[in-house]
């Protein structure tokens, strides 16, 4: 028995084993399909015109066969193997690439490899193979939606380099008719889709087919504002400086629009920082945007107020208080007498009072001498409800230098400390602060009484009085040197 082995594509090989009588020849008989060219290395060779109408379904068959012998030698009584072989190159056309060989029968198409072996003793060997070749036929997708989209219907296009091709188009894996340069697919539901275009050209259809994926999302997005970040709906409040952050419910790939007060909707990060805004009453409004573009048609606001603010902590704001930069001057305040100061806002600085029961001038080996009045000022910030108020903040201010402050308190509900004899001060110079009784609220019909007193002078007498749901009022007297009383200065 004998064997021949032959092998196709990057050569056609020929193997005997077969008595010395009988020499084998084969012979390769190729044919070709689509535009390209089978050669051997001695100058053996076959091609095809890409000028033939329709190279797809052409088959050349006059490229001419070609034949090599394979001897058999004897030694010692025993066959040698002779061994014939013919290498075929396959080359497309520029355009085309080789597929493969057919006409093999073991290996599928495409393969690189083609082989089949023959038991026959003396019979020559011819194979037909036809090296096939397919029309590249490439594609692009030109316009396409965004990556998302809230398009429904979206539009693609497509082209060839190769002229006169036309085009098959599928949308998830199902076909779509499209013809021309673009298609307009029908609705589509919202998620992920796969649109696919190939090229086709004399029956060729497009090797690597173009592909584009992308999501539809046609639901907005909600927003809201981040927990504990921001003004509360409806506050009222003294600092002109503001913060919001902003949370979408579709957080990946997010954006934001803001408005303050109805402006018009403009670009703004997840954290917005508004700066001395005025007083008065404001909203801030912001809207989420998501990849798709869809817009969040409820935006989410929030509206709060602006006190106007009160610069020196008197309790009085900047409307009502003729100089917000001195706490000493406020709307009530004591105006002192003289100094070209209207420290009560009344639109006047207040006359020299003349003191009654004053001693008279005396006359002396030194000359005249007038008596001495003290003057002060008791500065308070204070909140009041019905039944107490709240100090912050109660000083006596302008002690004269050497000067004696008395503080006592009546009426029940008065502080630790201020009861009987209350608190005093010698020797006291400025400023004289009272923050270690009003730690608690005071409650409503409370009197302070304030003496500050020096030798041979008026005493300077200030009553404050705790009222319900209104700041305290304080009301002032003189008691001259001597005099067990305080009067009407």
């Amino acid at each position: 028995m004998s064997y021949r082995t032959i092998l196709l594509s990057g050569a056609a090989v020929l193997l005997f084993a077969a008595p010395a009588q009988a020499n084998g020849v084969l012979t390769i008989d190729p044919t070709i399909r689509g535009a390209g060219t089978v050669s051997a290395a001695d100058g053996y060779g076959c091609l095809l015109s890409p000028a033939n109408a329709n190279p797809a379904n052409s088959v050349v068959t006059n490229c001419p066969p070609k034949s090599v012998t394979a001897t058999i030698t004897i030694r010692n009584g025993v066959p040698v193997i002779g061994i014939a072989s013919i290498t075929l190159s396959p080359e497309p056309r520029p355009g085309w690439q080789f597929m493969g060989w057919e006409g093999c029968g073991v290996l599928p198409r495409g393969s690189s490899v083609c082989s089949r072996t023959v038991t026959a003793f003396d019979a020559d060997l011819t194979l037909t193979p036809t090296a096939v070749f397919r029309e590249i036929v490439p594609v692009a997708i030109g316009a396409k939606p965004a990556q998302f989209t809230s398009d429904r219907t979206p539009t693609f296009g497509y082209s060839s380099s190769v002229a006169g091709a036309t085009f098959s188009c599928a949308i998830d894996a199902v076909d779509v008719p499209c013809s021309g340069s673009s298609v307009t697919l029908d609705p589509l539901p919202d998620g992920a889709h796969t649109f696919k275009v190939t090229g086709v050209h004399n029956t060729n259809l497009s090797i690597n087919p173009a592909s584009y994926t992308f999501t539809v999302d046609t639901v907005a997005p909600d927003t809201s504002f981040a927990a504990g970040v921001g003004p509360g709906e409806g506050a009222l409040q003294t600092v002109t400086d503001e913060t919001f952050k902003l949370v979408s419910s579709e957080p990946t790939g997010a954006r934001f629009e803001c408005s303050l007060d109805g402006a018009p909707f403009a670009a703004c990060g997840p954290t917005v920082s508004l700066k001395d805004l005025v007083p008065g009453k404001h909203t801030f409004a912001a809207r989420a945007i998501d990849r798709a573009g869809n817009v969040d048609g409820t935006p989410v606001k929030r509206t709060w107020t602006i006190a106007i603010p009160d610069a020196d902590g008197d309790g009085f704001n900047a409307r009502s208080d003729c100089n917000d930069g001195n706490a000493a001057i406020f709307p009530g305040a004591n105006d002192i007498p003289g100094n070209g100061v209207d420290e009560n806002c009344d639109g006047a600085d207040a006359a020299i009072p003349v003191v009654a029961a004053a001693p008279p001038v005396v006359a002396s080996s030194a000359g005249p001498r007038s008596v001495e009045q003290v003057i002060v000022t008791v500065a308070f910030f204070a909140r009041a409800s019905k039944r107490s108020t709240k100090f912050t903040t109660l000083q006596v201010k302008n002690v004269p230098l050497g000067a004696t402050v008395n503080v006592t308190c009546r009426r029940r509900g008065c502080p630790r400390g201020l009861k009987k004899r209350g608190f005093t001060k010698k020797n006291a110079f400025g400023t004289v602060t009272l923050a270690r009784f009003i730690k608690k609220p005071l409650r409503a019909g409370v009197v302070l009484t304030v003496v500050v007193s020096k030798p041979d002078a008026i005493s300077a007498v200030k009553l404050v009085k705790v009222r319900p749901s209104r700041k305290p009022l304080i009301s002032t007297k003189c008691q001259p040197p001597g005099a067990s009383r305080p009067v009407a200065c």
